[in-house]
C-alpha cells in the first residue's frame, strides 16, 4: 500500500547491460531456503531473528514511503523458457513491481552471508560461511537477471543489511 503513486527510475547502464535470464528465477526463489539454512547454522539465532525482522521492517517502510516500480513490461516473458517462464510469471503475479527499493531479497541474502561470517557455527563445516556467501551473491545477482530490481535496489539492500548488522 504505497503512500504515493509509484514511479519508475531510468534504467542505469548496469540495468541495461544485465540480460533477462528466465532460468535464474530458481536462484531468486532459493533465497527462502538460504535464509532457513543460515538461521539453522548461525550461532546467535536471537540476533539473526532480530536482524531478519528489522531488515523486513526497514525495507517495507522504505518501499511504502518511496514507492519505486520496476518496468517489467520492457522485459516480456518468453514462453519458450518453459517452466522457468511460468515461475517468472507466477513471481511477477505475486510480488508487486513496487517492492523495489531497497531489495528485500538482497537485504536478506546479505544478512545471511554477514551473519555466517560474523559468527560461524561451531559444528558446521569450515566452508559453510563461504558457501552461504556465494549463494547470497547468486541471489543478489538474480534480482537483476529476473528483472525484479534496479541495480540501485541491490546497493540499497546491501546497505540495509550491512548497517543493521554492524550495530
Amino acid at each position: 500500500f504505497p503512500l504515493a503513486p509509484p514511479r519508475e527510475l531510468p534504467l542505469s547502464a548496469v540495468d541495461r547491460l544485465v540480460p533477462f535470464v528466465h532460468e535464474t528465477v530458481w536462484i531468486y526463489l532459493s533465497d527462502y531456503l538460504l535464509l532457513l539454512i543460515a538461521f539453522l547454522v548461525c550461532r546467535d539465532t536471537l540476533r539473526f531473528a532480530g536482524a531478519f525482522l528489522t531488515v523486513i521492517a526497514v525495507s517495507v517502510l522504505a518501499q511504502w514511503l518511496v514507492p519505486i516500480a520496476f518496468p517489467r513490461a520492457r522485459f516480456p516473458v518468453d514462453p519458450s523458457a518453459g517452466l522457468s517462464a511460468w515461475a517468472v510469471s507466477m513471481l511477477w503475479s505475486i510480488d508487486a513491481p513496487t517492492s523495489c527499493l531497497p531489495s528485500l531479497h538482497v537485504g536478506m541474502a546479505a544478512m545471511a552471508a554477514l551473519a555466517g561470517w560474523r559468527a560461524p557455527p561451531l559444528w558446521a563445516p569450515r566452508a559453510t560461511p563461504a558457501l552461504i556467501a556465494a549463494w547470497s551473491a547468486a541471489v543478489c545477482a538474480s534480482t537483476l537477471t529476473v528483472k525484479q530490481h534496479y541495480a540501485v535496489d541491490v546497493l540499497a539492500g546491501l546497505a540495509v543489511a550491512v548497517l543493521l548488522l554492524v550495530y
